[in-house]
């Protein structure tokens, strides 16, 4: 019984931890967008993103805002991406948060993406909609 309780502790902890990991890099992400023009543009679409992925799934959110060549997607696309593959590692690389991306970078997270097994997306999906939260909090904040 006590081994139980220790351990359910432990996995609280870690949840609590990957919340507040996920607030300090959406917090940071917000932070970023610092560009007027692409400001609203940005509100607006990171707003309206858990309905879209609810709506229509992870994939096809992320391939939407992938064919879009403007600022504010290409943007989200990569904020979410670096949260959603925080860790894998992709072409004998470790993804983390805070690495700096191209466009063919971009095009890499995004193929490695489309490889995914179900299972795995479903994981994907519920981190997304993690940092989308806080992403629209803090956009709602920041951007206004």
């Amino acid at each position: 019984m006590w081994n139980c309780q220790l351990l359910e502790e432990k996995m609280n902890q870690e949840i609590i931890n990957l919340k507040h990991r996920c607030a300090e890099y959406a917090y940071k992400c917000i932070a970023e967008v610092e560009d007027q023009t692409i400001k609203g543009k940005y509100l607006s679409e990171v707003k309206s993103t858990s309905a879209k992925i609810y709506g229509s799934g992870l994939m096809q959110t992320l391939t939407f805002y992938f064919s879009k060549n403007e600022p504010h997607y290409r943007k989200l696309l990569l904020h979410l991406l670096n949260w959603i593959l925080d860790g894998e590692t992709i072409n004998h690389r470790t993804i983390t948060c805070d690495s700096p991306r191209g466009d063919n970078e971009l095009i890499t997270l995004f193929n490695a993406m489309l490889k995914t097994p179900p299972d795995k997306m479903m994981f994907y999906t519920q981190r997304a909609l993690m940092v989308c939260e806080w992403l629209s909090r803090f956009a709602d904040a920041k951007l206004k």
